[in-house]
């Protein structure tokens, strides 16, 4: 992956520097790598272990496609996650027997995170920033255990493709573009469905209806929000509102109980906060394992400088937000998603699979990262960044 970080001080016109550009010299190293990992998986069958979630959800959808158990999914209630089931039969449709599909089908995912973490950078520091934030993120995914979940045919990193979509159509929704805002509310939707556990993500990701450079500062921050659009806003809620309404009535249907957690994993998962257990220290415990092994992607969780980016960038957003003096100027869009995706681990956390709590955060806590070290290097990152927002903003990036 060093070439790929190398690919960013490439020359380039201001014409080239764009996400078509970003593809061709990050994207295309990274299908092509996977194009080889999975090349002796084609005309393969695949055994599936017996018991853990990969079985399962090929069993599910196994029912799904040959039982014809199209909306019941499978199982009455989803105890494993329940849109990757689908996913896992429509790839089976068309790759076989074999998991070469699951892995083509996670490493496009995984790229789209980069290319949304260079769509997000680019507005903040220019292209070269962008191009070596996108760069370190496939370097993260790939150096640390997340590395493992790539072709194992479970839901996290399909997940934080429909993440993906549903940040990049939000960023286009902010100019008032409804269609934008509904299809941005369907992914949003799409990513509740693959994992239970990105519902606060969901609303999370409103931020990026704020103006794109609006800093952390509680003034700043107060105009962004006044300059915000109300209707895409408005249309990305009562989405994601439908969506979840839908999946209470499923399991009202098929079990009884208009619910969005029941017969799910959240019962042995869930870390015991309550507001009348808001002061117990064992659940307080809980939760700081969770955060411990989310943002060090180690289960259980100890300190590992694959995930240095990671840690770094959730811990400038909390700064940035507690208004830090001068950290506080960091975009408060990209400082609010990156809490928003680790929000999740105050509430559930699962021990299997080390990483997999973790694919959904990389691509913002990585944004954050390079966005503050761009600062130390802001006479240099003149490209492509305009001088957008508030006085102490375009201090800080113009």
């Amino acid at each position: 992956m060093l070439p790929v970080v190398g690919s960013a001080v490439l020359p380039l016109t201001t014409r080239e520097k764009n996400v078509r550009t970003a593809f061709l010299l990050i994207g295309i190293p990274w299908v092509a790598l996977f194009v080889g990992r999975a090349w002796t998986d084609i005309g393969r069958i695949t055994l599936y272990s017996v018991g853990d979630d990969w079985h399962m959800y090929q069993s599910a959808a196994y029912r799904i496609f040959l039982n014809g158990y199209w909306i019941q999914g499978g199982s009455p209630t989803f105890y494993f996650q329940p849109l990757y089931r689908w996913v896992a039969g429509t790839l089976h449709v068309l790759f076989g027997d074999s998991s070469v599909g699951e892995t083509y089908w996670d490493a496009a995912c995984l790229l789209a995170a980069a290319l949304t973490c260079f769509a997000i950078v680019k507005r903040l520091s220019g292209f070269r920033w962008a191009a070596v934030a996108a760069a370190l993120t496939l370097v993260t995914f790939t150096i640390s255990p997340i590395w493992h979940l790539i072709g194992r045919g479970l839901s996290e990193i399909t997940g934080v493709g429909w993440m993906s979509l549903a940040a990049l159509f939000l960023m286009r929704a902010r100019c008032g573009r409804p269609t934008a805002a509904l299809v941005a509310g369907a992914c949003a939707v799409m990513m509740f469905y693959t994992r239970l556990n990105h519902l606060l993500l969901a609303g999370f990701l409103l931020a990026w209806l704020l103006p794109v450079r609006a800093a952390s500062g509680w003034t700043d921050l107060w105009s962004g929000v006044r300059r915000a659009r109300r209707a895409p806003a408005a249309i990305y809620v009562i989405t994601i509102a439908t969506g979840v309404t839908l999946f209470a009535a499923h399991t009202w249907w098929y079990a009884g109980r208009f619910s969005v957690v029941y017969g799910t994993s959240f019962a042995v998962q869930q870390t015991g906060l309550r507001l009348t257990t808001i002061g117990s220290p064992a659940v307080w415990s809980k939760i700081g394992e969770a955060l411990g092994a989310q943002l060090s992607m180690r289960e259980p969780p100890a300190f590992d400088p694959r995930s240095m980016l990671v840690v770094a960038g959730a811990v400038l957003s909390l700064l940035a937000l507690a208004q830090v003096p001068y950290l506080n100027r960091l975009p408060a869009s990209l400082a609010l998603v990156t809490i928003g995706a680790v929000a999740g681990s105050f509430f559930a956390h699962t021990h299997e699979y080390p990483g997999r709590m973790s694919v959904h955060v990389v691509p913002f806590a990585v944004g954050m990262s390079v966005c503050a070290l761009s600062r130390l290097f802001r006479g240099r990152t003149h490209d492509n960044v305009r001088p957008v927002g508030t006085a102490p903003f375009i201090a800080t990036y113009g």
